[in-house]
């Protein structure tokens, strides 16, 4: 399916580019690589998780918040995916560089992209009772991997080095059936 899908892409979208440079060619295989990877990755995570694919590509607009000295803000956006378990949700954003989660910048006024989500999926009436029980950055490239310096070269420490590249990062409520329906397994793969 990804394959199909990149082909498509590049006939239809990208055909006037000179296929046969380089330059080209290596960023078009890189990219399939990096959807082919980050959608395994997903197809793994959820073969464990209770949590649930609603929706995809949620657009935020007209979401108005009030400042201090009578300013105003607007925000608008896409949230990758939106998922649902029972009363509880988890906010995903893919980032293909290296965004990492942090309280230090939230409390700092940086990075606010996740906060911001959730309080828009949370004005949405659909949304308004349920809890947000994850907000999360996952990766969706390819991974950089020195195989010299895995402890062995087997399929098993490759595998693992994988999982520690596509590892979820973020904040999860701290509930133990919140977290068990995130990764039933336990493993520490996704969360």
């Amino acid at each position: 399916i990804v394959y199909s899908i990149s082909n498509w892409y590049l006939n239809n979208v990208l055909f006037d580019y000179d296929k046969n440079k380089k330059r080209f060619l290596y960023l078009y295989n890189r990219m399939t690589q990096a959807f082919k990877l980050t959608a395994i990755n997903v197809v793994r995570e959820l073969k464990v998780s209770k949590f649930k694919p609603k929706e995809l590509e949620f657009k935020i607009e007209d979401l108005v918040f009030d400042i201090k000295g009578g300013f105003s803000c607007q925000v608008t956006g896409i949230v990758d995916r939106i998922d649902v378990f029972k009363d509880y949700i988890k906010i995903v954003d893919y980032k293909t560089g290296g965004t990492d989660f942090s309280y230090d910048d939230i409390y700092n006024g940086l990075s606010l992209q996740l906060p911001l989500y959730a309080l828009a999926v949370k004005s949405q009436d659909r949304y308004k009772d349920k809890q947000i029980a994850a907000l999360v950055y996952q990766r969706a490239g390819v991974p950089k991997i020195d195989y010299l310096k895995l402890k062995d070269n087997t399929e098993n420490e490759y595998v693992k080095a994988v999982d520690k590249y596509y590892a979820r990062d973020g904040v999860f409520l701290s509930d133990q059936e919140v977290l068990y329906s995130l990764e039933a397994d336990n493993n520490g793969r996704f969360i």
